[in-house]
């Protein structure tokens, strides 16, 4: 069985736009995911705990300024994500349009992390 990888390393001779476009396609809709995960789980528990204490600065072990924070982060690269699709020009399908869209979906990977791991950190007990 032969496996190969989704992302195509930069110095690989190989040109694989189907598994760049897969690849961005997964993190895309990872990254919506998350963002409503944040978006909603994280404001149920704080206005659970509002109702409790005055003021909230964790939900479970992860600080809400952290949640706040790369939400923002997330928002930002998700209009400059958007900015750059609006001036590719479909016409042309260049390596150097690939190599952006791996770009991207390399950041996405990476804010998709960070947000499971608030989320995670949202799950467990305050200590």
């Amino acid at each position: 069985m032969n496996i190969t990888p989704l992302l195509i390393d930069s110095t690989d001779n190989e040109f694989n736009p189907d598994g760049v476009l897969t690849d961005w396609l997964k993190e895309i809709f990872n990254f919506q995911q998350c963002y409503k995960q944040l978006e909603c789980g994280i404001r149920e528990r704080v206005l659970e705990q509002t109702s409790a204490a005055n003021a909230v600065s964790y939900v479970g072990q992860c600080p809400v300024n952290a949640v706040i924070t790369l939400q923002a982060t997330m928002t930002r690269e998700l209009k400059r994500l958007s900015n750059d699709i609006e001036q590719c020009d479909t016409r042309t399908k260049s390596i150097a349009s690939f190599d952006q869209l791996k770009s991207h979906t390399m950041r996405l990977k990476q804010l998709n992390h960070q947000a499971q791991t608030r989320l995670y950190l949202a799950t467990l007990p305050a200590s």
